[in-house]
């Protein structure tokens, strides 16, 4: 259960520092919604282990 929560703090801080910069450079954008996603993979990727360890 750690785990999830420290992937699902880095994913709210991601999109968090991506919404403070405002998206005004796009480089950084383009970095930070790739790290989301990346985030949001390995999150789905963890309750998906979790959920087979408790079964």
């Amino acid at each position: 259960m750690i785990r999830n929560t420290r992937v699902a703090t880095h994913l709210v801080t991601v999109v968090e520092q991506a919404a403070e910069a405002g998206f005004a450079d796009e480089r950084f954008a383009g970095e930070s919604l790739r790290e989301a996603r990346r985030s949001y993979a390995l999150w789905q990727r963890c309750l998906a282990e979790s959920r087979r360890d408790l079964s």
